[in-house]
């Protein structure tokens, strides 16, 4: 499957990814479709000697205003950047249930 870009919510949209991670930054991506909102954010969680990259995804549906009911929540790690990159896009675009609404 295709997926669209990454549109990224904080930090200079047109720094390089390793850069901005590499000074303590983190790349974060929100989408909201059908009341379902999805948060995916990645950071370096460590370094063993090497960064190791840290994709967390949040699915959550908003019931009200402060309110949450939680859908979906994942975290990955990963020494590749690429790999981080893509599976950041892969769980972002297509998380792992249907945002359909309930029967």
């Amino acid at each position: 499957m295709l997926l669209p870009p990454l549109e990224f919510i904080n930090e200079d949209p047109d720094a390089p990814v390793d850069e901005v991670l590499r000074t303590g930054g983190r790349r974060t991506a929100i989408r909201s479709a059908h009341g379902v909102s999805h948060v995916t954010s990645l950071l370096i969680a460590d370094f063993d000697p090497d960064p190791v990259y840290e994709v967390s995804h949040s699915s959550f549906r908003e019931l009200s205003p402060g309110e949450r009911e939680p859908l979906a929540e994942a975290v990955s790690r990963h020494h590749d950047l690429d790999e981080a990159l893509e599976e950041m896009r892969r769980v972002h675009f297509d998380p792992p249930f249907s945002s359909a609404p309930p029967d």
